[in-house]
């Protein structure tokens, strides 16, 4: 299994309910170690991010499906056959025309983050029914179907939780967190602290660079570094960072960087409510 994803958290996550899915994997880091990663090591499916630095998901699929369809040329004329890889492309909460874009890249599902162990498994169990990948299970049918609708009420980041779903300082949603440690009950490999050490780490340093990005009138670099935070926020629980970054992910989309400016003190007050949740958590 190759998981493209270059978010520390994110990759810790979805490398983790993998492994327990008994899933082996491959990590890259971008849309080139990815191609990279396949040309040494087949892989049974790919969990691709729509959005990393360098090349893209979207890039990286195109030119995946254009060797394939090489590959199938040139063993076609030998009588033999190739298969198609699934591609499952992962994006933080779908964006109008998202769906379609994955389309017309090649992708052949759809995973909206945060995921959690069942979502992952439901995406897994539909192109690998007879078993898991690791288990050796072949691909159902042709790829090529179109991706899984995602609804955005659905995704947790907009929708208001319940007070006894929130710790004491209100900020953090415990369901998200439980679900973090579930993942890892006994904190073997201590898990939960080291997501929230690569949360800490990173998004006072991606802050900073959507802040520089929005004075400098760069609506590409303010979307992308919103698009990354607002899922590792998501998958910690901050339900209302995560919604700020959405909102300035499509203020940027719509070239709208003067509300994105205006929102700063705000995402950095609440930033700081949650940094300070967090260390009380770990």
């Amino acid at each position: 299994m190759l998981l493209a994803e270059d978010n520390p958290v994110n990759q810790e996550v979805a490398r983790l309910i993998l492994e327990r899915l008994g899933c082996h994997v491959v990590v890259a880091l971008n849309g080139q170690e990815a191609l990279d990663a396949l040309a040494n090591t087949p892989c049974d499916l790919v969990l691709m991010d729509c959005q990393m630095p360098g090349m893209d998901g979207y890039a990286a699929t195109q030119v995946i499906r254009e060797k394939e369809a090489q590959q199938a040329m040139e063993l076609s004329q030998q009588r033999q056959g190739i298969g198609r890889t699934p591609i499952i492309a992962l994006t933080a909460h779908a964006m109008p025309g998202d769906r379609e874009r994955c389309l017309a890249a090649g992708m052949d599902d759809y995973l909206a983050k945060p995921f959690t162990v069942d979502e992952l498994r439901i995406v897994l169990e539909r192109w690998f029914p007879k078993g898991s990948p690791a288990e050796g299970a072949a691909p159902a049918g042709d790829a090529g179907g179109a991706p899984i609708e995602v609804d955005a009420e659905s995704s947790g980041l907009h929708g208001s939780k319940s007070a006894s779903s929130l710790n004491v300082e209100g900020c953090l949603d415990r369901e998200a967190l439980n679900r973090l440690r579930d993942l890892d009950p006994q904190d073997a490999a201590g898990f939960f602290g080291r997501l929230v050490e690569h949360y800490l780490r990173e998004t006072p340093t991606m802050i900073d660079r959507l802040c520089g990005a929005a004075e400098s009138h760069d609506h590409e670099s303010v979307q992308d570094a919103a698009h990354s935070l607002k899922s590792s926020s998501a998958y910690l629980g901050a339900n209302h960072l995560a919604a700020l970054f959405i909102e300035i992910e499509a203020l940027a989309k719509s070239n709208s960087l003067d509300p994105v400016r205006a929102m700063i003190p705000e995402v950095s007050s609440e930033f700081d409510r949650v940094r300070q949740a967090l260390l009380a958590e770990v």
